[in-house]
């Protein structure tokens, strides 16, 4: 047996509460902000009654954001390290440009 209150109020405040008397125990989600609870309010139902709560999928986009936001950390904490690499990468493209430019050497061609 359950028991269920949900209410929204003026500026998007909202309730909602679920109570199991049998079990003695109840959920209470406050909200004040825009966007659905109800992947919360099944987590935590799956919580209370012992089940696997199911986390939300990150998307391709958030994942990107957190390798760029990670990167850009340890650039901020190691920046020596950074610089070192940008020119050792830099000499390596114009090393690697200015051979393909090179004409092909006469002596070391295939027979």
């Amino acid at each position: 047996m359950m028991a269920e209150m949900r209410g929204d109020m003026p500026g998007n405040f909202f309730a909602w509460i679920l109570r199991y008397p049998e079990q003695e125990d109840v959920i209470i989600v406050l909200r004040n902000g825009y966007g659905s609870t109800e992947n919360l309010e099944r987590n935590l139902q799956a919580i209370l009654f012992d089940r696997e709560p199911r986390l939300p999928r990150r998307s391709p986009f958030d994942i990107a954001a957190q390798l760029g936001w990670v990167s850009l950390n340890w650039v901020a904490a190691h920046r020596f390290s950074s610089v070192l690499i940008l020119v050792l990468l830099v000499f390596l493209s114009a090393w690697a440009i200015k051979r393909r430019m090179l004409p092909p050497d006469p002596g070391t061609r295939k027979p």
